[in-house]
């Protein structure tokens, strides 16, 4: 009897990647014989949240929609490879597995007809915190916006960037971040790489030029990773600049006339005495 003993193994090119990127599974399949193997099929169906983008097989036909690679006739020392790449579109891990499903030989050891290759996306929590030297400042003071970027992981966070556009009201001075740079026109802090055990901080310097309420917000606007809680990417700061509503008063230096000033001035009223005549 025609014994032919297939055997399947599975790799993928980048076992933690990122939401959105683009990964290559490659399938190989070998005939350790005796004999060469007639009609081999071979199914490998992508789970859900892995997108179909394109296949290669170095012969036969696959069919995304099935799984279904159907090899046709591998002669011993011959392998034969299906080259899969597929789009990450889910955070969670996912097993693609790659199975003998038929041939025309007997198979004597089936253990070797099954392989698997595993791909668990990189995940990063991204917490932004923000505060103020002041929150009551005086117009025409100096304040200091902090921002405080940390990643509570687990991997390290890539690519990151924060947008703080600074509210109306203060004038930019100058800013201070402990990596990469801060665009004062558009608000962008463009961060790069954040360990888990290192965060990064913006200090942003302004001058308060208006008396109205403003707040200051920063938001987490990017980054490689997928973050599991988007609830603590933002946060603000609020100042209330100090206003003195103040009263002038004024009091009269004017001085009412006394009672001998009074006495003195003659009264409309009386009648001189009449001057007796000459004789």
């Amino acid at each position: 009897m025609p014994t032919s003993d297939l055997s399947v193994s599975k790799s993928v090119s980048n076992a933690t990647p990122n939401v959105g990127d683009q990964i290559t599974f490659t399938v190989t399949l070998s005939d350790q014989g005796p004999d060469a193997a007639t009609n081999v099929q071979v199914t490998d169906l992508l789970p859900a949240r892995l997108t179909f983008v394109s296949a290669t097989p170095s012969q036969g036909t696959y069919t995304s929609g099935s799984g279904m690679w159907t090899v046709g006739t591998v002669s011993t020392g011959v392998s034969q490879t299906l080259i899969i790449n597929a789009l990450v579109a889910s955070p969670s891990a996912k097993t693609n597995t790659a199975a003998i499903s038929h041939a025309d030989q007997f198979d004597p050891i089936t253990a070797n007809n099954t392989a698997s290759a595993t791909e668990t996306p990189q995940q990063a929590d991204l917490v932004v915190a923000k505060q103020v030297s002041n929150p009551t400042p005086n117009l025409g003071d100096q304040i200091v916006y902090t921002i405080t970027v940390f990643n509570a992981g687990p991997n390290d966070a890539t690519g990151v960037q924060v947008t703080d556009l600074l509210p109306a009201g203060v004038n930019f001075v100058s800013a201070n971040p402990s990596q990469g740079a801060y665009n004062s026109t558009t608000g962008f802090w463009d961060i790069g790489t954040i360990p888990t055990a290192t965060p990064a901080t913006l200090a942003v310097t302004v001058t308060v030029v208006s008396a109205a309420f403003g707040t200051n917000t920063a938001t987490i606007s990017g980054a490689d990773q997928f973050d599991p809680n988007t609830g603590n990417n933002t946060d603000t700061a609020a100042t209330d600049p100090l206003v003195a509503d103040l009263l002038l008063t004024s009091r009269s230096t004017t001085r009412r006339p006394t009672s001998a000033t009074r006495s003195s001035t003659p009264s409309p009223c009386s009648t001189p005495a009449p001057t007796p005549p000459r004789m």
